[in-house]
């Protein structure tokens, strides 16, 4: 019989961990029961980025298993008792929650995915749909991560995907937030397999590897799951590595925007709106090192502050592009009521679908030679200066200015500024479609070192 695990919020901002890492725990030990079968990769579901209470990436993780139902018991026994033993809850923020479905994800709890992707649910709605469809919830402290657990198992993963293969420290570096790798390693992997993953690397500035005390030593993600296993084998780590996951998951492909219009808004909420240029973009900040860049975009339904933060970096001067009167499809997070405005959004990426023409009146060059036209008096005409030549009209031409954007291109913030949703430049045209589950799946997704 198939058994669905959803495991989420077990992590914790200052104190470390990593809901992967318990997965990855909770499935060494599964993968080595002959008579569990894995339905699928270990799955690394990413939800709503904009949830404020959420841990860190806001991800939850999902095993999906076909088992006898004689291990049914002891397999959720086990699950619960690592939960307990791993997860961070002496932080105020942890709250896990796991979930255990013994059947195929309803339609339902499909919807359920899609609705946790861009919009924001609460513990008492995933209660009641976990009791309506039979599933079995277990709550630590509030249990705020049974939202994650249940919507991560109605992810199905049937339009685009990608892989990430994480590795782990030993004990003895967890709590340390320097990752030790030879640097170069790392920028060779980029260039040779730069067509099969991708965030490897931001101006020779390694990504792969994050900041901070959890176990993770780092993330290699990718379009093929071969392609990350071999990245990982090019880097050189300068401390030991206990063992890697592979995972499947959502991460780099939009998932999370839902068309939206600007007037139905509300906070928290990931979406896409396409309207105008309302208002000319501007730099506003301290310093220049460190502004924003906003500007006002409506549709038929109302207007939102629109704002390219610090971060983004040289996105920000793609943005400082636009003009009034651009017609563009904008991405991004939905922000709390600011002093000024109800609303503000928070740019991530934009897609130009018709530039609007900037007309300007410049000087006309003479027509004999080319050279500058003077004024000759008021209401007297113009004269070349070179040649002499006079001319009656106002020695003066309209001119279209050339733009730097471009009609139907898609702008990205660049790899340090990517949420993991966000699918990068890159993997446009790279889409996955088809999953066909590998018969050696157990020896692939998995791998121990010590």
């Amino acid at each position: 019989m198939q058994l669905h695990i959803g495991l989420d919020d077990t992590d914790s901002r200052d104190k470390g961990m990593c809901t992967t890492y318990l997965g990855a725990l909770i499935l060494e030990k599964l993968i080595g029961i002959e008579e569990v079968e894995l339905l699928d990769y270990p799955l690394l579901v990413r939800l709503n980025p904009n949830i404020p209470h959420k841990t860190r990436g806001n991800g939850s993780v999902v095993l999906r298993l076909e088992i006898p139902q004689k291990l049914v018991e002891p397999i959720k026994n086990f699950v619960l008792e690592m939960v307990e033993k791993y997860s961070v809850v002496e932080d105020e923020n942890t709250n896990p929650g796991v979930v255990f479905l013994t059947k195929r994800p309803p339609k339902i709890l499909k919807d359920y995915y899609k609705k946790c992707l861009s919009f924001v649910s609460t513990i008492d709605e995933a209660e009641e749909l976990a009791e309506y469809i039979g599933a079995e919830y277990y709550k630590f402290k509030n249990g705020r991560g049974i939202i994650g657990s249940l919507a991560g198992i109605g992810c199905m993963l049937d339009g685009d995907y990608t892989y990430e293969l994480i590795s782990y420290r030993t004990e003895e570096n967890f709590g340390k937030n320097l990752r030790n790798i030879d640097r170069e390693s790392v920028l060779e992997m980029n260039r040779r397999m730069q067509d099969f993953t991708f965030n490897n690397t931001y101006k020779k500035k390694i990504n792969i590897c994050p900041r901070g005390p959890d176990p993770v030593f780092c993330g290699i993600r990718g379009e093929d799951a071969t392609k990350v296993s071999s990245a990982f084998r090019m880097i050189k780590p300068l401390e030991p590595v206990l063992f890697y996951t592979i995972f499947r998951t959502n991460q780099g492909t939009d998932v999370h925007y839902t068309d939206f219009q600007i007037g139905e808004s509300e906070p928290y909420i990931s979406v896409s709106f396409t309207g105008a240029v309302e208002t000319a973009p501007k730099y506003y900040g301290e310093t220049a090192g460190k502004r924003h860049v906003h500007f006002v975009l409506k549709d038929e339904t109302g207007k939102i502050m629109s704002v390219a933060y610090e971060p983004t970096r040289e996105f920000r001067k793609e943005v400082s592009e636009l003009k009034i009167g651009d017609e563009i499809t904008a991405f991004g997070a939905v922000r709390p009521a600011e002093e000024k405005y109800p609303l503000s959004f928070s740019l991530e990426k934009f897609r130009v679908n018709k530039l609007s023409e900037t007309i300007v009146e410049r000087a006309m060059p003479c027509a004999k030679c080319s050279a500058k036209l003077e004024s000759v008096g008021q209401n007297k005409g113009f004269r070349c200066k070179k040649c002499g030549a006079k001319y009656e009209n106002n020695g003066k031409m309209k001119v279209s200015i050339g733009r730097t954007l471009e009609n139907g291109k898609i702008y990205v913030v660049p790899n340090c500024a990517l949420r993991h949703l966000t699918k990068p430049l890159v993997r446009y045209g790279r889409e996955n479609k088809d999953f066909d589950t590998p018969e050696n799946l157990k020896t692939i997704c998995f791998r121990k070192f010590t």
